[in-house]
This record gives structure tokens, C-alpha cells and sequence, in this order.
């Protein structure tokens, strides 16, 4: 996928879920004004098993309770297959808040055997 200076807001987002490159991604979107990269974690590492994204991400950003949340809030919405859900987990892990973490695993029916 290629972004121009002619591309529509549609089509960056399109990129933007589909490039594995979290700082080309990150690039674009600040050239985009798109201030909320969650979604693209979300579908990156998540999804399409690609937990470099996510590391990537943490390296720039902080992953705090409002990101956990957002991304559980996505994770209630979606399907999730086993490597889905074990890419989530890995992302969970990362929950400094205990409680939080325990919270998010029981919303999402996590066995017991992820937290």
C-alpha cells in the first residue's frame, strides 16, 4: 500500500491497519493528523501476530490503563483465534496494574492459566 499526498482519509487508515512497520505507520500519521494509533496496535500486533508493532509502540508511547481498556474494549468486539489470543496476552502481561490486569482477563473469559 502507498500513501500520497493525494490519498483520502480512508486510504491512510487502510494503510495504516495493513503496514507492519510501527514508525513508517507513525510517520504517516502524524502526517495525517491521526493522533489515536490504538486501533493499528490493536490490528497489528493483536491480529496479525506481529508483537514487534506493539513493542515498537511501547518504546514511544506509554501503555497505561486507558490504553489496556481500549484495547480490551476491541478485543470484546472481535473474534480472536488462539494466536489472537495469545498476542493478547503477551500485551496484557505488560499491565503494571495487577488489578487491572486480573479485571481485563476475567472481562475477556481469559483461563485462569493467563493471569
Amino acid at each position: 500500500a502507498v500513501v500520497s499526498t493525494q490519498s483520502t482519509g480512508e486510504e491512510v487508515r487502510t494503510f495504516l491497519f495493513k503496514h507492519p512497520l510501527f514508525y513508517e505507520s507513525l510517520i504517516v500519521a502524524q502526517a495525517y493528523r491521526i493522533s489515536d494509533m490504538i486501533p493499528f496496535v490493536f490490528r497489528n500486533a493483536i491480529i496479525e501476530d506481529n508483537m514487534d508493532y506493539f513493542e515498537d509502540y511501547r518504546s514511544v508511547f506509554s501503555v497505561d490503563a486507558a490504553f489496556f481498556e481500549e484495547v480490551c474494549g476491541k478485543a470484546q468486539r472481535s473474534r480472536l483465534d488462539e494466536t489472537s489470543t495469545r498476542n493478547l496476552v503477551v500485551m496484557l502481561s505488560k499491565c503494571k496494574d495487577i488489578a487491572q490486569r486480573r479485571s481485563i482477563a476475567q472481562k475477556l473469559a481469559l483461563p485462569s492459566t493467563y493471569l
